[in-house]
Parts: C-alpha cells; sequence; structure tokens
C-alpha cells in the first residue's frame, strides 16, 4: 500500500493581496458586530424604559396614597403584596371590590405599617425602620 505525502506550499502575497482575500469576511464580521450592539443597545434601552415606566408608576402610587409611606421601599412592598393578592382582588370586583388596606400603628419613634387583604385575610409588616 502506498503512503500518502505530505506537501507544504509557500506563497507570499502582497499586503494588498491578502486584504483583498480577507475582506468579504471582515465585512461579515463588521456587519455581525454592529448587528449585536445594535441588539444590546435596544435591549438595554428597552430595560431602561421598562424600568422608568416602573419609576414613574411608584411615584404616583406615591403621590396618590392616601397614606404617607415614609420611603420607596415601604411602597414597593405595599405594591409587591397588591400584586400577590390581585386574584383576591379580582374575586371580590362582584363583592364590592375590597382592596387590601394598611393599618397604621405609631411607636413615637415612627409609624408601623401593616398590609392586610381584605378577602383572605392575610397580613404583612411594610414597616421601614431604616428611614425612622
Amino acid at each position: 500500500m502506498k503512503q500518502k505525502e505530505d506537501f507544504e506550499v509557500t506563497v507570499k502575497l502582497s499586503k494588498e493581496a491578502v486584504a483583498d482575500i480577507v475582506k468579504p469576511y471582515k465585512d461579515v464580521i463588521d456587519s455581525l458586530e454592529k448587528r449585536i450592539q445594535r441588539l444590546l443597545d435596544n435591549a438595554e434601552s428597552a430595560k431602561i424604559r421598562e424600568l422608568e415606566i416602573e419609576n414613574a408608576h411608584l411615584k404616583h402610587l406615591l403621590e396618590m396614597s392616601p397614606v404617607t409611606f415614609d420611603s420607596e421601599k415601604e411602597l414597593k412592598a405595599y405594591k409587591k403584596f397588591c400584586k400577590k393578592h390581585e386574584k383576591c382582588q379580582l374575586s371580590a370586583k362582584e363583592n364590592g371590590g375590597k382592596v387590601p388596606y394598611i393599618v397604621l400603628n405609631g411607636t413615637g419613634v415612627g409609624t408601623c405599617k401593616k398590609v392586610i387583604c381584605q378577602v383572605c385575610g392575610k397580613e404583612q409588616d411594610i414597616t421601614d425602620i431604616s428611614v425612622w
């Protein structure tokens, strides 16, 4: 059986010739890099817009609320509780629309806040004592 022989060929090319050979690949790579950057920018912009909308919504809730929240942390905890009990609220719409309410207890140092669902009766302390 005959063995295959390996051959090595060296070709000397000018920089211009190498650039012409590589150019189509470089253009494709550049195009892909630009597309990836656009996708990243769009994803980042969408996340920033989402956070800005959420922040505006929280500020609006803070301004509208008859209860004065001492911090955004308390407001977020209240909003999270309400979201968690959204099904309770929806089922209660037929019965007069019961919504979670807040019980305030003054301590002399600050005000403790507890939110309670009128439908299922669950309670949660949302007090942020870090602002006292």
